[in-house]
């Protein structure tokens, strides 16, 4: 297998795109299926000072779907705090400055859990610092304000998870990772996940992708948008990644970008079943399907060769049948023209065959069908069984009537056929008399 990083003197974007169309790792389920459910535990390896200042600002633009006051700072308080805002309010008014203007966002906040988050906004800068700097204490604990300065917009701050498939080298795995990620933006945190405490691959990255990136001495440039595989320079390989907002991936081809109904490679395919365009026999929209068999009419038997002459017939004595006479009725040709009656007669209605590629189908006749519906199978309940006489009895009179009707021409064609053979035994018995 080529090496991404064979030709040095390709330059990131350029391996990048070459690969762009680098199908989408994606965890098989089935294979974790059986297996025991433990938990993961992660373990924050490494955290930028400025974090939860941008975590708060991010939530509270998300919380008011706009960007905060110039200069304004924000208090998280814990839930039962206070019995009232006001009361916080006054708190910070009494320790730091009175002239400040008050904004209670969680009140806005759907998904509120108690705590109380208030922006504020002071007329002097100092007062701002010292806010952000001592903060306010409250029962003994000290609350300090964070700023909401040169933080990222609403929707630039991504929690992206992905796993490393390269085996790695501890010490300089969190250089690598900065620098590898440094192209998407800045990264704030990783974190480790161990399962039992083995390390199989699993992190997750905070990354401020307003940040842009630059290559040597030159000037600073946007950062690239994130994908599903993301390229790891220092390691030289990719790496499936899933995020808020990240594009889904298609099931046929595997490539993100579409889904299955909208790609571009199924367009391209036939169904076996209907014979149109855009999916293949197991989705085919057309549920049921039946064709109706016309019965093929049944030609006119041979005839069966004499095997006698004619004039050695007509010497056979004259208290045994000519062969004219045992001609007329050829058990052969009775036998073949009783079994077209029954055949014809037992078929009196035109019989509907269901195409076995013509079944049902959907997703839940797939191979990504879940356990409960693939493992499970319907049982007929005993009014439709016909194991018993009693249980027959239950069938609609019409049903009932064509089956003893069909029965009783069987019984007749089998004393039909058994009187046929033994007429042709006997004139075969006959000829041979006659032959000796």
């Amino acid at each position: 297998m080529t090496n991404i990083s064979d030709n040095p003197g390709e330059t990131w974007a350029t391996m990048v795109s070459r690969h762009g169309q680098k199908r989408a790792i994606q965890l098989n389920q089935r294979n974790m299926a059986n297996h025991t459910p433990i938990p993961l535990i992660g373990s924050i390896i490494y955290e930028d000072d400025d974090l939860q200042a941008q975590l708060m600002t991010n939530r509270a633009m998300a919380i008011i779907q706009q960007s905060l006051s110039t200069d304004s700072v924000l208090f998280s308080f814990q839930k039962g705090l206070f019995s009232d805002r006001f009361d916080a309010y006054k708190e910070i008014q009494r320790q730091i400055s009175s002239d400040v203007e008050f904004r209670p966002l969680s009140l806005y906040d759907d998904r509120a859990d108690g705590s109380l988050l208030i922006e504020a906004k002071f007329s002097d800068m100092d007062h701002a610092s010292q806010a952000i700097q001592e903060g306010v204490c409250i029962q003994g604990v000290v609350y300090r304000a964070l700023s909401t300065m040169k933080k990222a917009k609403l929707g630039e701050l991504m929690h992206v998870q992905f796993t490393l498939l390269r085996m790695v080298d501890q010490t300089t795995l969190i250089h690598d990772l900065m620098e590898s990620l440094s192209y998407y933006g800045r990264v704030l945190q990783v974190k480790q996940y161990r399962r039992q405490g083995f390390f199989e691959g699993q992190m997750s990255m905070i990354i401020d992708t307003s940040v842009g990136y630059q290559v040597g001495q030159g000037k600073w440039q946007e950062a690239k948008p994130l994908s599903r595989m993301l390229y790891l320079s220092k390691f030289d390989c990719f790496v499936p990644a899933t995020y808020k907002g990240a594009p889904p991936i298609c099931h046929f081809c595997h490539q993100s970008g579409h889904i299955r109904s909208g790609c571009p490679q199924l367009t391209k395919r036939r169904c076996f079943g209907c014979d149109r365009p855009g999916h293949i026999v197991r989705f085919c929209p057309d549920t049921k399907q039946s064709v109706v068999l016309d019965l093929e009419e049944v030609g006119e038997p041979a005839a069966t060769p004499d095997v006698t002459d004619h004039n050695n017939v007509e010497e056979i004595p004259s208290g045994s049948e000519s062969e004219e006479e045992v001609l007329e009725e050829n058990p052969l040709e009775e036998v073949l023209d009783s079994g077209e009656e029954m055949v014809c007669e037992s078929n009196d209605e035109e019989d509907e065959v269901q195409l076995a590629c013509a079944a049902p189908q959907g997703s839940l006749h797939s191979k990504f069908a879940p356990d409960s519906v693939s493992l499970s199978m319907k049982v007929d309940p005993p009014a439709q069984k016909l194991d018993s006489p009693k249980e027959k009895s239950s069938l609609p009179s019409t049903a009932k009537a064509k089956e003893m009707s069909f029965e009783q021409k069987k019984r007749e064609l089998d004393e039909r056929n058994a009187r046929l053979l033994r007429k042709n035994r006997e004139f075969l018995r006959e000829v041979a008399r006659f032959n000796n």
